[in-house]
Parts: structure tokens; sequence; C-alpha cells
């Protein structure tokens, strides 16, 4: 299968981005044995659409990584389409979640980017990617596929699995199935671990990526056929169901927050939260969900106590000791607080890890705990989170059901314990199974004189340290052992503390003798000094060294490196072993050559011995050559003998075995066979532990570094016998000091000493039995109870985790993955595991209690303790029906048959006594009997409904022998009127009312009877009784409905034409009814005739379903329009007359009703126009009689600026005629208002000028 991957993006700035995803498509798709190739293309359309379309041609499959850029993914999408002639598809939801999310990102993307990412070709497969923006795609169509992928690697990696890989290996036509799980891990199994078992199947393959323990496993199964390819892949899903228990949250690739939502939403349940330590992640978490808002009501967290929560200061003092109150009140308090139908509390403790989730409805509280490890410590508040939304998701999978145990509010807020039956029987006593604490007055006291003195309470002890405990004198048995124990170790360390000074000191003193052994030696030989004794054959430079010690035989020295050492030569191999070059003792010694060893010759090998120091030291150095890097710096040694100086070239490094027979390399000196020479060459290259590029010959001379290794010992005795030996040859003549060390590598398969191989083996086997036996001490630990550990000292740690596994596999039986989550300690569980195998035994079969899981066994228990505890009246007082004490003291072979009988029977109440019920010794088939001969009684002597009024058997009973007196005066009457006493033994009380009425009654019942049957000879009662059958209250009301059905047809006959007498001639209902129809029918028809003649009438299929009475007023309402549109006529003509228009007669009949309104209101606004135009004139010539020079103002103007210019002239005239009136002018002589405003100012100048003349001034 050929692959094409184009990457589309900036080459510059994703290149390696691209070039990583591609690399990881290529790993994952190799077992596909697929063949890729590879390119990178600019966000460009031509570019892009001429690779796709040449990708397409060449190959099965074709992946466009896209980056995270807005025009690669704009570019790819519209090329796509475009190419394959597809519209694009937007999600509008997927664009609200990127928006949010680019604005976590810190990104800022317009909302067509954010279209882009939420879009894809029509018809496309949606590939989600919940980390990015990027989102992939995939169009498959005949035997090729198209996709478009996320490029960054960690985006690619999370869709690969769960959603590439399956649309793969469907084109590469493999017979394989691919599923997808979500489960969270917590701290008693292991996801990884689980993966590698299941991973060992040759037809499973799993993979899984994970965020603080929530996993997403990706499951490929595959077989011989498809069938048998599912078949392995629901075996693996379900070995999981049953592995992970609760925590498999989900069979699909869904995210428990969104698990959750939808869970809420289907119910119509709200939630709030509260949480305390998580810094707001689980609201963070659960309001990110698409549609969480419709549910998720209100958040609150710890700076909330005091106002919407209230918690007791003294829990807030102390939190990590009340933590599981905390959260139950955090539940509580939220519920109340945001007024929803659950509230989620959830306390963590990061340092301590641990953490509590409560979860709280109307009824009861639910608590959870767990233990976070050590090494996961920092993704407490993640886990807290993951346990809150699993908690919440159990109860919405149950729901209306349910949650098993938990707590009433009351007992909460009273701190009175943690409620569920199964949880309480973990901490109760055999002795005391009712759940409730005891009563110090209950509990024997023994009292026992002691002296008078003052005694240190265990409340005063209480938060003391170990000091504060001696001086208040009150050691524990703990404290004692602690001090004794402290005492030891710092004996232990005293010892070290000497042991390591003195070895310190000795180090000192060696390194100092070495310095000074430096400073003698000489190794250019310009020192010009004369020893007595001095070989004349030896070199210059030794002289002072041979003064200090004649054994001295040369020095060594590797370059650049500390080892820079005198060697000495004895005539054995023992004098130096121990000693200085003085011949001192000193764990150090000094290095030296063999005795052997002849350096004026020289010998053939030259073998020097030095110690390996813990401090590193003399030949402790060469350790170093174990590693291939550090030969590559360091491939030459220097040895100066006193006789000749050469450099040697390093050709092997060898870890072997003192006195090996098959590799004897100290005993190699001398020889003179090329052949043995060159054997030995060759076991020390077999040998070596790094493949040097040096060359040896038979004639090259050998310098042999040997030294103690503490890689391993002798299988047998412990014995060091290893040797760490390094191997050089001395330079040619000639030959150059370089080395081409990298060419050298390390040999994959060096050949060892066969105790090598043994004492690996035993180390191994050692560490893996003290693995092995640490493994069940944790194990042991993880289930004994300490008091069970020590009281087993005789045991080994075999048996004891023999016994462990046992009690294991017990709680396996009798708790749930939940509860074994909870981080109970080992004599909780006991305790839990001894009170569940009583449960078991009191409401379980063997086989039930064998045969199935815990969860299922609990389930059975819970649904038989909900019937056999549920609540009931026992003197005005509810109680449970069978208390824990009771329970305890039975078994499930008493119980079962009850059991049954209430379970099956639901008003058991009814029928039977509660007294009876609770009396064990009264056996279950007994008490069935006694039920149904009640029930029997009942129905004789009380109707059904009667039954139904009454919810026990005290009252019910009471009415029995009321009805059954009742019944007696019945059957007397019965007797009376004609009735034996057998025809009355079947009949229930109901039955024989009506008989004993029948038979008093005849007369009357057989008159109305007739009367019934005049008016409907085919009557019958309700249920097609026969009137024969019927009461005779039945039978009058029967008879007055029908008369009074009578009367209506009558008044119905009236309406329709019809006289008494016609009406007189059809005695029956029915047939009255008939003509009445038919009559109605020809009204009918000749009123829809009439209709239709009218004009605007309906359509005739439509009046054809309407009523008598509607027909009569659709009649009315088109006569009332048609004389309407007859007015309307009449109107228009008139106003057309008035405006001189003409109208033609039959296009106004033609018109509609509406178009006649519009006509007639547009001939009105005509001659309204017209009226108005006509005033405007009249006033306009009103105004230029008065003021022309006003009325040419106002010439162009409408007739309301007109009219109010006339009223204005009209005031001044007004104005005018009084003030000349009052001048003696007459007024109409000056019918213009400017003419007679100038004859008034004349007038007014004339009288003034007359009053300002002098008395007698004129004569």
């Amino acid at each position: 299968m050929k692959i094409t991957i184009l990457a589309v993006g900036s080459e510059a700035q994703y290149q390696p981005t691209f070039d990583t995803a591609y690399q990881y498509l290529k790993k994952e798709t190799a077992s596909l044995s697929a063949e890729l190739s590879y390119a990178i293309c600019r966000p460009e359309t031509t570019e892009l659409f001429a690779a796709l379309r040449q990708a397409m041609g060449q190959s099965e499959a074709v992946a466009l990584l896209l980056s995270p850029e807005p025009a690669a993914v704009s570019t790819a999408l519209r090329v796509i389409c475009g190419g394959l002639e597809r519209s694009v598809a937007t999600d509008a939801a997927l664009q609200k979640q990127l928006e949010a999310r680019a604005a976590r990102m810190g990104l800022t993307l317009g909302y067509e980017q954010l279209a882009d990412f939420a879009s894809f070709p029509s018809g496309a497969t949606l590939l989600p990617n919940s980390q990015g923006l990027v989102q992939g795609y995939a169009i498959a169509a005949r035997r090729q596929l198209l996709m478009a992928l996320p490029a960054l690697p960690g985006e690619l990696s999370a869709l690969y699995s769960s959603e590439v890989r399956p649309l793969l290996g469907k084109l590469a036509g493999l017979a394989a199935s691919y599923g997808t799980v979500r489960v969270l891990e917590l701290d008693q199994f292991s996801v990884p671990q689980e993966i590698t078992r299941l991973n060992q199947s040759p037809h499973l393959k799993l993979t899984s990526r994970h965020q603080c323990g929530d996993y997403e496993i990706y499951i490929e199964a595959t077989g011989a056929t498809q069938a048998e390819a599912d078949d392995y892949l629901q075996r693996a899903i379900g070995h999981m169901q049953q592995t992970f228990g609760i925590y498999l949250y989900c069979i699909g690739n869904r995210p428990l927050p969104q698990i959750v939502v939808d869970g809420l939403t289907r119910h119509g349940l709200t939630v709030a939260t509260a949480e305390w330590g998580t810094d707001g992640l689980l609201q963070q978490q659960l309001s990110s969900v698409l549609g969480a808002n419709g549910c998720y009501r209100a958040s609150y967290n710890d700076t909330h106590i005091g106002q919407e929560l209230e918690i007791p200061k003294r829990f807030l003092q102390v939190p990590d000791e009340n933590a599981a109150l905390i959260a139950g009140l955090l539940a509580q308090q939220s519920r109340r607080a945001g007024h929803t139908a659950l509230g989620l509390g959830v306390y963590c403790q990061v340092s301590s890890g641990q953490l509590h989730v409560a979860l709280a409805d109307k009824n009861r509280i639910w608590n959870r705990k767990l233990s976070v490890a050590e090494i996961r410590r920092a993704d407490t508040p993640q886990v807290a989170v993951w346990q809150a939304l699993n908690v919440l998701r159990l109860y919405t999978a149950q729901y209306p059901k349910q949650l098993p145990g938990g707590i009433e509010h009351a007992e909460l807020e009273k701190r009175a314990g943690i409620g569920s039956l199964f949880a309480r029987g973990a901490y109760a006593k055999t002795a005391n199974t009712s759940g409730k604490e005891s009563k110090p007055s209950m509990e024997k006291k023994t009292r026992t004189k002691r002296p008078a003195v003052t005694e240190v309470s265990a409340e005063d002890v209480k938060g003391t340290n170990l000091i504060q405990r001696i001086k208040m004198k009150t050691l524990t048995k703990n404290d004692k052992i602690r001090i004794i124990a402290l005492g030891l170790c710092v004996l232990v360390f005293l010892a070290s503390a000497i042991y390591i000074i003195n070895n310190k000191m000795q180090s000192i003193k060696n390194k100092n003798l070495s310095d000074e052994l430096a400073s003698l030696y000489d190794p250019d030989g310009t020192t010009d000094i004369s020893v007595d004794g001095y070989p004349k054959e030896y070199i210059h430079g030794f002289e002072a060294l041979y003064q200090r010690n004649p054994d001295i035989a040369g020095w060594v020295k590797i370059p650049d490196t500390k080892l820079d050492y005198a060697v000495v030569q004895a005539e054995d191999n023992d004098k130096y072993h121990r000693a200085d070059i003085d011949g001192k003792y000193n764990d150090w010694g000094i290095p030296y050559v063999d005795f052997r060893v002849d350096q004026s010759k020289p010998s053939y090998n030259t073998v020097i011995y030095g110690h390996n120091m813990g401090d590193g030291t003399m030949f402790g150095y060469l350790q170093a050559y174990k590693k291939l890097s550090y030969y590559q710096q360091h491939p030459l040694i220097s040895y100066n003998s006193v006789y000749r100086k050469d450099m040697y070239k390093i050709f092997a490094v060898v870890v072997c075995k003192a006195d090996d027979p098959d590799f004897d390399y100290h005993n190699f000196i001398d020889s003179d066979n090329d052949a043995a020479k060159n054997e030995y060459i060759e076991k020390i290259m077999e040998r070596s532990i790094i493949k040097t590029t040096v060359d040896v010959k038979a004639s090259d001379r050998l310098l042999t570094l040997s030294t103690c290794d503490y890689s391993f010992r002798d299988p047998d005795t412990n014995k060091l016998i290893a040797r760490l030996v390094i191997f050089s040859r001395a330079l040619r003549d000639g030959e150059s000091e370089a080395v081409n060390v990298n060419a050298a590598t390390l040999n994959p398969n060096p050949l060892m000493p066969k105790q090598w191989y043994e004492y690996i083996k035993k180390q191994q086997d050692k560490k893996a039995a003290e693995e092995l036996e640490k493994e069940q001490k944790a194990y042991i630990e993880l289930w004994l109870t300490e008091e069970e550990i020590a009281a087993a000292s005789n045991m080994t740690t075999a048996e004891l985790y023999e016994k462990a596994q046992e009690r294991a596999a017990q709680a396996e039986r009798c708790m749930t993955a939940e509860e074994l989550a909870e981080g109970l300690t080992p004599k909780q569980i006991k305790e839990r595991i001894e009170y569940r195998k009583k449960l078991f035994t009191m409401l379980l079969t063997q086989d039930e209690t064998d045969s199935n899981t815990a969860s299922k066994k609990l389930a059975l228990c819970q649904e038989r303790l909900d019937v056999l505890q549920q609540e009931v009246t026992v003197n005005g007082e509810k109680v449970p029906l069978f208390n824990d004490t009771k329970l305890f003291a039975s078994k499930w072979s008493q119980l079962q048959s009850r059991y049954e009988l209430l379970a099956k029977q639901k008003d058991w109440k009814t029928y039977l006594s509660v007294t009876d019920v609770q009396d064990l010794n009264i056996s279950g088939d007994t008490l069935k009997n006694t039920l149904t001969a009640n029930q029997q009684k009942a129905q004789k002597y009380l109707t059904a409904d009667q039954i139904s009024q009454y919810n026990n058997w005290n009252d019910l009973s009471a009415a029995i022998a009321k009805a059954e007196a009742t019944r007696k005066a019945l059957e007397a009457e019965g007797l009376k009127a004609g009735l034996t006493q057998a025809e009355m033994d079947k009949m229930n009380l109901s039955d024989l009312q009506k008989a004993v009425d029948k038979a008093k009654n005849k007369a009357e019942i057989d008159k109305t009877i007739e009367a019934i049957k005049v008016l409907n000879p085919n009557a019958t009662g309700s249920n097609g009784a026969a009137l024969t059958d019927m009461t005779l209250d039945d039978l009058k009301a029967l008879l007055s409905a029908l008369q009074q059905e009578r009367a209506t047809l009558e008044a119905a006959a009236k309406a329709a034409g019809m006289t008494s007498d016609e009406i007189k001639k059809y005695p029956s209902n029915p047939a009255l009814q008939q003509v009445v129809n038919e009559k109605q029918k020809a009204q009918r028809d000749a009123l829809i005739k009439e209709i239709l003649a009218i004009e605007g009438h309906p359509s005739e299929s439509e009046l054809q379903n309407k009523t008598l009475d509607e027909l009569k007023a659709i009649k009315a309402q088109l006569t009332e329009q048609a004389a309407q549109r007859a007015t309307l006529i009449s109107d228009i003509k008139t106003l057309a007359a008035e405006l001189g228009e003409s109208v033609d007669e039959a296009t106004l009949k033609s018109m509609t009703y509406d178009q006649l309104v519009a006509k007639k209101q547009e001939l009105q606004d005509k001659k309204t126009a017209k009226d108005q135009e006509t005033q405007r004139q009249a006033d306009l010539a009103a105004i230029r009689a008065l003021d022309p020079a006003a009325a040419d103002s106002v010439q162009n103007s409408d007739a309301a600026s007109v009219t109010s210019k006339l009223n204005e002239v009209r005031s001044i005239r007004a104005n005018l005629e009084a003030t000349a009136a009052g001048l003696g002018i007459n007024a109409a002589d000056y019918p213009i208002n400017a003419a007679l405003e100038q004859a008034i100012k004349e007038k007014q100048a004339a009288q003034s000028s007359s009053s300002d003349t002098p008395a007698g001034g004129n004569s």
C-alpha cells in the first residue's frame, strides 16, 4: 500500500514539525507494509492542487499534515472541496469550542478563520482533535482514502490510534477490529501492566495515552476472519471491564466531563460543586463542556466558607482530621446554596495525597476516600477531580435508583458514623449488629484500685513529641523501641565515621607519597647525579628513585589522566602486594612488575599489577576503560622501564577471572612460538569489551596492566576473583602515536569467564528473590493486620504471602473495586470481609455467593435488604421490618421464602400482620397461605375500590368484619326476596348487593327496562352489561340519560321544521335521530346552494365540512358583506361624480371587498384634497382683499399655512377696526388693512397737533 504524506504550511517555520510527524507515521504504518513518500507544500492553492492530484493518481492513501496556520487549513479545505466538487460544512458548536480553546491558548482569530478550523467537506468523516485547533477529517472513495490531519506530533499521535489506524487497516484489507476504552487508574491496579499483559496475545495490539491517570486505551484485534477479530475485541473489552470495574467509564472515546454532563442533562438533574485544595480545577473542567450551562448551576470553593457554605470552625482548625466530614458538608452546603438536585464536594491535600469526595442528593450523602501514591502526589488535584466526576457518573448511570451505601443528612450533621449497612458492618462488633453506638451504661466495667497519684491523661499526651514524653515519664512501648534503635544508630554512625576518617587519612598519606616519588623521577634524564651502585645499563632519570629503593623498575603513565606512578619489581609478587616503596605496610601498595618479567631482554609480555582502591587511585583509574568514550580519549600508555622508554597502544580491555585455566593471561610472559602468541592474542581479542582498530602481531611487545575488579565474585565462595586487564602493544619503529579511536566500538558479546555468568545469574536470582520477598512483604502489609503478622512470627514470608493472597481473594469476593480503592487499612478490610461473609450467609444462597462478583452480590443484598428492612409502623413508630440484630441471627434458608413473598406481593401489608411476618417461627409457606386466605376473604366482603383504601391488615380486617355483618344482613334480605343460600355464597358483596336489590325491586326494574327499550331498543349498561344485570339505580340513571337525549332530539327536530305529530311517529331515539339527520341534511344542502349563490363564498368542498349552524353563520356573514359591498359601490359612484371621474360598473363588481374599500379611500382622499384646495383659494382671496402683500407671501403654501395666515390677517383687521371706531373713522371706507392703518395714523397725528396749540392763540 502506497501512502503519500503532503505537509501543508510554512516550510521555514514548520519543517522540523513536519519531519517529526512523518517519522512517526512511518514507524506506525510499518506493520501495514506501507510505502511512504513525503513532500512539503506551501499553503498556495495552485501548488497544493497539483501536488494533491499527482498524489491521488499514485497512492491508495493521501494524508495532508496541516500546520496550525489559518492559511494552511483554509487552502487545504478549499482545494479538497473544489477538487472533489463538495460543499463546505461548518459545525457551529465546534466553532464555539475552538473559539474558547484559542482564547485559552492566547490566540486571536477572526470569525472566518475560526469557521475554517471548524469546517470540513460535506460527507467527510470528522476526526476530532480535542487538544488543538486543527481538526482531522477523512474521505473514503472506492479503494482510496484522503485524510487531513494535524501536523503537531502530539495531536497527530492522539488521533492515530483511535481514528487513523482503523481507516488504514480497513484500506489495507486487514481482518481487524478496533475499539477504544477509557479508564481511570488508581493505586489498586496498573493500567500499563494490564496493557502489557494483553499485548502478549498475538491477536491484540494495545496502545494508550493518558493524563494524570486518565487513560485512553486503543485496541486493535486481528484474526483469520473479521468475525474472529470482532470476537477477540469483545473479549478484550470484557476482560478490561471485569478488571477495572467502575473505573472503566467509557467504551468509546468520550471524555469523562462530557459523559457526566450528558447524564445530568438526560435525567434533568442539576448540580453545584464546592472544592477545597484543587484550585478550581473541577469548575474549570466541568464548565468547559458544551451543554454544561443547562445542568451546572453553581460552583463554590473554600473562600465561600462562612458565607454560602457553613463549616464548623472546629473542623477548619484541623481540616485533615475532619476531611471526610468537610467533604460531606461541602456537598450538602453547595447543594443547598445552589438550589440544585445534587451537590458535589471535594477536599484534597496535595502534601499528603489524601482526598475525599462527597456527593449529596435530597436524601443521602456518599463519601469516597482515596490515597494518592507519593510518586503521583503532584497529580492529587486532578485525581480528585476524576474521582469526583466518576462518582457523579455512577450516580447518573444508576438514576433513578440510588447508589448503595451513603448516609442521611441528619446523620452527617450529628457526626453519627458513616451510615450504610455495608460500611457500618465493616467496623461493627459481632455482638452489636444494629449499627448503633453502644451506651456506656451497657458496657461491662472493671475497676482496679490504684495509688492516689496524679496521672497524665491520654488527652495530655496526644500531640506531644518524644522529648516531651520523656520529661512527662509517659514513654510508650514504641517510644522505648525507638530510643534503643536510636542508640544503635549512633554507635553504627560513630564506627562508620572512624573507618571513613581513617581511610581518608591513608588515602591522603598515599597521595603525598606518590607526589614525593614523582618529584624524584626525572623523565627527561637531565639531572646529573651520581648514585653508588646505579646500574650502567639503566637509563638516566631513575637515579633518585634507585637511591630510595633499588627495586625501582620503571614509571607508568596514561597521558592526560591521574594514573602516573612509580613501578617496582621484586624477587616475588608478594613483597609489594601491601607495601609501599619503602617496604612499609600500605593497603594501597605500589604498582609492581611480575617477578618473572625480564625487562632488560625485554620479555614478550610485561605484566604490571596494581590495586583498585575505593578512592579511585592507583589502578582504580583503569575502571574507566569500561566506557568506550574513556578509551577514545586515552588510547595510549606510557611505560618507561629502567632500560628503555616506550609508548603503547591499547588494543583490548578484558574482564576475566584470576587464575583462569582457559585464559591464564598473567602467566604468558615469554614465548618464542609465534603460533602460541597469535593464539594468546586471539583469546585477548575475543574477551575484549571494546573492539579497537589497533592491530597486533606476534612480533609486537605487550604491556599488560592488571587490577582487581568487583563486577563479579566466585558464585560458591563469594570471594573476589574478577580482574580488569588493559592490554597494549609497543609502538613499532616509525609508527605514529595516532589511533583511529572513532572507529572503535563496544563488543556486544565478549567472552566472559563461566563464573561471571554463574555469578550474574546468582545475583539476578538473588535480586529477584529479594524483590519478590520485598513485594511479598509489601503485599502482606497491604492485606494482613499488624496483629496477624506479629502472631505469625514462626511463619515464613512465603507462608504469610500465601495467607495474604487468601485475604486478597476473600476481599475480591466480598468487596467492590471502588471499596478497595478507598485506602482501607488491613484491619478495616478484615473486619469488612468478616462482616460481608455474615451478610452473604444471611442474604444469599451458596451458589449466588460462589458464582457472582462482589458488586453483583452486594446489589442482590441491597435488593433483599430493601425488602426485608422496608419501613413498617409498629405501635405508631416507624421501624425496619427486620432490624440488623434479627437479620444477623438468621440464615438465607429462613429468609428466602419470606423475601420472595414480600418482593412479589408488594401489598403484603394489606393482607398480613407485621407481627406475623416478623415472626421467623412462622414459615414463608404459612404466610403465603395466610395471605391468600385473607385476600379471598377481603374480596368476598369488599370491592376492589374499598380494599384499595387500606394499607395495613389491622384496618382491613376491621373493615372485613364490618362488611361481614353487612353481608349477613343482605343474605337475610335475599332469602326473603327469593334467593337461595347457594346462589348467594357464589357472589361477592357487590354482586350480592345487586342480586338482593334486583329481587326486591323486580316490578319497578321491569317497568324501567320497558321504558328504556322504548327509547332505545338496543340499550345496554356500562361495558355492555345487559339491562337485566343492572341495579335499579343504574337503570334509572340510564333512563334519565335517554330522556335527556330525547328532549335534545325533539328540539333539534322542531328546529328542522318537524311538527309534534311528526315527532311522535318516531318514539325511539335512534329513529328520531335518523329523521333529524335527514332533515338537517336537506337544510344543509339548501343552505350551501344559497351560499354558493352569494358573491365571495368559500369553496363547496369547504362548505361540506361545516355544521348547519356554521353554514348559517357563513350565510349571514356573506349577506352582510354583500350589503356592505353595495354600499361601497354606491359611495364610490357618488365620490366619482363629485370629482368628475367616471367608473365602470362591471369593474366595480369584479373587485374584492378589500379592493372596494381601497378604491373608496382613494376617491375620498382625492375629494379631501380637492376640498382643501378650494378652501385654500377662498382663504387666499380673503387674505388678498385685506392684505395683498400677505396673500403673495403664502401664494404657494399649503392649506394649513394659508388658513393660519388668514387668521393672522383677520386678527390684525379686528384690532385696526376697533382703533378706527375709537377715532371716529369708518372702517368700511378702507377695505385694505394698510389703508385703514394709514388713516388711523393720520387721525392720531391730527389730534396730537390740535392738543399742542395754546388757548386763544387763534381768532
